[in-house]
C-alpha cells in the first residue's frame, strides 16, 4: 500500500502545429512496511501531432524517466528508478473525448542483476 502528495509544474505548447507537453514532478511516498518518507523526481516530455487536417486521428509518443531521491530501509533506494516510452495513436470520439492506445515499455534497474522489462499495449481515455 502508498500513498503520495506531489506537486507538478505542467507546461503546454501548441502553437508550432504539434502539442507538446512537458510535466516535472514531485513526489512524497508513504509505502507500508518502510522506514521513512521515498522521494522522488519524474520528468515526461510528451509530443502529439495531427495525422489528418481535422486533427480527429492524432499520433502520439512520450518519455518519462524517475528517480529516488533518497534511500529508504524496506523500500526505495535512492538512484534511477525507471523510464517508460509510449508510442500510440489517438482519435477523437466526441466533444473533448479522445480514445488513445498504443504501445508502452517500462524498463526499471533491479538490484543485483538484470532490469525489469515490461511491454504492454495500453488504452486510455481522455476527457478536456
Amino acid at each position: 500500500n502508498e500513498n503520495r502528495s506531489f506537486q507538478q509544474f505542467l507546461y503546454e505548447d501548441g502553437k508550432s502545429g504539434f502539442r507538446v507537453v512537458s510535466r516535472t514532478r514531485l513526489e512524497q511516498r508513504d509505502i507500508a512496511a518502510t522506514t521513512g518518507t521515498s522521494h522522488r523526481f519524474r520528468t515526461m516530455l510528451r509530443v502529439v501531432r495531427p495525422l489528418d487536417k481535422t486533427g480527429a486521428w492524432q499520433a502520439a509518443a512520450y518519455d518519462e524517466a524517475f528517480w529516488n531521491l533518497n534511500s529508504v530501509e524496506g523500500g526505495p533506494q535512492a538512484g534511477f528508478d525507471r523510464n517508460r516510452i509510449f508510442l500510440g495513436a489517438n482519435r477523437r470520439i466526441g466533444k473533448g473525448v479522445r480514445l488513445e492506445a498504443g504501445w508502452l515499455h517500462e524498463e526499471a534497474p533491479r538490484r543485483g542483476g538484470a532490469s525489469r522489462r515490461i511491454d504492454s499495449l495500453v488504452t486510455w481515455l481522455h476527457y478536456d
